[in-house]
């Protein structure tokens, strides 16, 4: 699919394939999936990768509702506690903050995208200080909390 990211493509992929297992010859009217932000999906791909992964199966045309799960960085250095939606916070910004502002910050670190990262935490700094001393913890979460089915069942279409 141009004009997105594999991870929204791959994921919405599954999804579809294990919604219409579920559907069982009823039609889809809408999901819920729950993403973490550790998985650092950008909501409007998702909702287009779904619609072009459920084509042609039980949940094409269903709404989809997401529900974003935040990260939560705790800081050592300045003890400011933070939930974020956004992917991480070290980038080139809060390395020329930390560089202007904390003394010996680190330079910043390149992220993956992958929830459950070993270096995932050290992809993160404080948003007040830039220190890279956080304890990362949630949004890494990743499931299809509820699908809702029409009352009519899907009707092949007659042939003669």
């Amino acid at each position: 699919m141009p004009g997105l990211r594999g991870n929204e493509s791959e994921l919405c992929a599954e999804f579809a394939e294990v919604i219409d297992d579920q559907a069982a010859g009823r039609r889809v009217e809408a999901v819920r999936v729950r993403i973490g932000a550790r998985h650092a999906v950008d909501a409007e791909a998702f909702r287009r990768a779904f619609s072009e992964a459920a084509r042609g199966t039980a949940a094409q045309d269903a709404a989809v509702h997401l529900v974003l799960s935040p990260v939560t960085v705790e800081c050592e250095a300045c003890g400011r506690r933070t939930e974020t939606l956004d992917p991480p916070l070290r980038t080139p910004a809060h390395a020329q903050t930390a560089a202007r502002g904390a003394a010996g910050a680190p330079p910043p670190r390149t992220w993956t995208g992958d929830a459950g990262d070993d270096r995932d935490e050290e992809a993160y700094a404080c948003p007040r200080c830039a220190s890279d001393r956080v304890t990362v913890t949630g949004g890494d979460e990743l499931a299809l909390e509820a699908v809702w089915f029409r009352t009519e069942p899907i009707v092949p279409p007659q042939t003669r």
